[in-house]
């Protein structure tokens, strides 16, 4: 299942022959927003890939979760560790087909510097 959303403004009126105006009539739904994962910690970025999607955590982890909704997390190794201050952290990543078979991941953290800065 997939949620897009959209907002506008009232858009002009137009002029109706008898000289008055007239204004289209819009419809909104009800439905509540369903939620197909549940658990993440501190979700980023997301990222489409078969029948699932791939979800990058702030904390260092990437969770993938199925077309059923089950979620599996896999920690990501980094070479110096992750800064921990508000808005750093590992914030996304990106998936790019290289061939059909191959793919190369991206991604983008902040990083904290130990000693030397």
């Amino acid at each position: 299942m997939y949620l897009l959303t959209a907002c506008s403004a009232p858009g002009p009126t137009e002029q109706d022959p008898a000289g008055g105006n007239s204004t289209q009539e819009t419809t909104t739904s009800t439905s509540e927003p369903e939620a197909n994962a549940t658990g993440l910690d501190i979700p980023w970025a997301i990222n489409k890939s078969g029948d699932g999607f791939y979800i990058s955590e702030r904390p260092g982890t990437v969770a993938f979760v199925n077309a059923a909704g089950k979620l599996t997390r896999q920690e990501v190794k980094f070479a110096d560790p992750l800064a921990t201050v508000p808005e750093a952290g590992f914030l996304g990543f990106v998936l790019k087909m290289i061939l059909p078979i191959r793919k190369k991941r991206m991604a983008i953290m902040f990083m904290k510097k130990m000693g030397n800065r």
